[in-house]
């Protein structure tokens, strides 16, 4: 076989294969690495050099400070005036009385009279006649309940109390002729005494006989026994006459209560109203109790209105002195101010003791006469309230806007009379402490004063001595001019003031 021939081996490789490394060019790689890092930081060293050089060579641009931050802001220029404060409500009218007519006996209703939902009924009443007597007049009948067995019932015990005064008359009659017999017998009876002693004398002094004497005792006697029976007759009369007044008594006491329930079949109105509701029919079976008609009075409602606990306290103070307290009544809120358009009046008749654990309110009750409105109100109707709550005694302190406040502060304009028109104006806070919320109005007292000017916008961002420029000052009657319902007036004296200092 051929023999196959190894290739020799180069110097260059190891006994295992693998390549030697050359010591010499490694350390030349190096070498050039190290010096490139340098010369690049060299040259970024001498760049940042020439360039700081340059810098300072050049001036430096001038500067102009920016111009002082001037907030555009409304003002409230504050004044102590005296305002007439209202308290604005909402609530449903309820009628001021509503009953329910019931059956008072049992029976068939044998009439019904007319009764519908919305007729209006007249219940009893009392007029005075021109003699200073009273005259009394039944309400409306409504229904009437077959009285047949209440008229038997009637008839029947007034004939039983008949008899009874029959028997008592006859009674009386009996014992007055009893007595008047009694006084005979006992007349007689002193003369039959009389005789007797006479013969009994006559017989002692021997003109008389014995048969005599007897015949005396023995009519003596008979007469006797006659008075003693009148007597226990009478005695026995005393309590038949007592037990048949004592029965006349009950059968009056029974005779009445007929009478009453004959008169309680027939139902009458018992207040003057409008049927509400209607809960029988003709020919139905009613027993004692059962309803029959709803009446609500329409004479007199009422408005319960929720308020707060502060107002609810200010009205009850009201009524505890004594003072009427007005409220005006409509439909629609915006119509409690518009002469045009109804209105009603109403007062303010009594203050719940307690609050409304639900709400946190206060129910307050507005009393309205609706014969007194052109109007009248109707029980259900929804209305708002306008509650006049006396004048606000503002000598404790200064109604401001709620707007104005910060938490315990409010910033006062700064105004110096020697500076400018063109100079801006400054602020400062002051503290002050709420005395009394009215809506959008707050009574305060504080470190302000009558005539301050109290910034309203943009509190923010204001701080003790920002620069301000005052766009606008508004007083107490120009804001409650922006109010659609105002609740704060002014009296008419001071409304008149106000007016012409404004003129002027």
């Amino acid at each position: 076989m051929p023999k196959v021939q190894t290739p020799p081996q180069s110097a260059s490789t190891s006994p295992k294969g693998s390549p030697t490394p050359k010591s010499g060019s490694s350390t030349s790689m190096w070498r050039r690495v190290i010096i490139t890092v340098v010369c690049g930081a060299l040259a970024i060293f001498f760049a940042m050099n020439v360039f700081m050089a340059l810098a300072r060579l050049k001036s430096a641009p001038p500067r102009e400070n920016p111009p002082p931050v001037v907030l555009k802001v409304e003002a409230f220029e504050t004044e102590r005036i005296p305002v007439r404060r209202f308290f604005p409500g909402f609530g449903t009218v309820q009628p001021d009385t509503q009953v329910t007519v019931s059956a008072e006996v049992s029976g068939r209703i044998t009439e019904k009279s007319h009764l519908e939902v919305g007729v209006e009924v007249k219940g009893p009443t009392v007029e005075t006649q021109p003699d200073g007597r009273s005259r009394r007049t039944f309400g409306d009948i409504l229904v009437q309940i077959d009285s047949q067995v209440y008229q038997e019932r009637v008839a029947q015990t007034e004939a039983q109390l008949r008899v009874s005064h029959a028997r008592l008359n006859r009674l009386v009659q009996e014992k007055q002729l009893n007595e008047e017999l009694l006084a005979l017998q006992e007349r007689q009876l002193a003369l039959i005494r009389g005789e007797l002693e006479r013969a009994k004398e006559l017989l002692s002094r021997g003109a008389g006989s014995q048969a005599t004497v007897d015949q005396e005792e023995l009519d003596f006697a008979r007469q006797n026994e006659t008075v003693k029976r009148l007597r226990n007759t009478i005695e026995l009369i005393a309590p038949q006459v007592e037990e048949l007044t004592a029965q006349t008594s009950v059968q009056e006491s029974e005779l009445s209560l007929a009478r009453q329930d004959l008169e309680k079949a027939t139902v009458r109105a018992g207040i003057s109203g409008i049927i509400s509701e209607v809960h029988v029919e003709q020919g139905q079976y009613v027993r004692a109790g059962d309803p029959i008609v709803e009446l609500t009075a329409i004479d007199r409602v009422e408005v319960p209105i929720g308020l707060p606990l502060e107002d609810a306290i200010i009205l009850g103070k009201l009524l505890g002195q004594g003072k009427r307290t007005e409220a005006r009544l409509a439909t629609r809120e915006t119509d409690l101010l518009n002469p045009a358009r109804p209105s009603r009046t109403g007062y303010i008749s009594r203050v719940n003791p307690q609050a409304d654990e639900k709400t946190r309110t206060v129910q307050v009750f507005v009393e309205v006469d609706n014969r007194e409105q052109s109007t009248p109100l109707k029980p259900g109707v929804f209305v708002y309230a306008r509650i006049d709550g006396g004048i606000l005694d503002t000598d404790q302190g200064l109604l401001i806007p709620r707007e104005a406040i910060n938490g315990d502060v409010v910033f006062v304009v700064n105004r110096d009379q020697s500076a400018s028109a063109d100079t801006p104006l400054t602020v400062s806070p002051r503290k002050i402490r709420i005395l009394q919320k009215l809506q959008s109005f707050a009574l305060v007292d504080g470190e302000i004063a009558p005539g301050d000017q109290i910034v309203t916008s943009n509190l923010d961002i204001l701080s003790a001595g920002s620069l301000l420029d005052v766009r606008q000052v508004r007083t107490l009657r120009d804001e409650t001019a922006r109010l659609r319902i105002p609740y704060l007036e002014f009296p008419a004296s001071q409304a008149t003031a106000t007016e012409e200092s404004g003129q002027n």
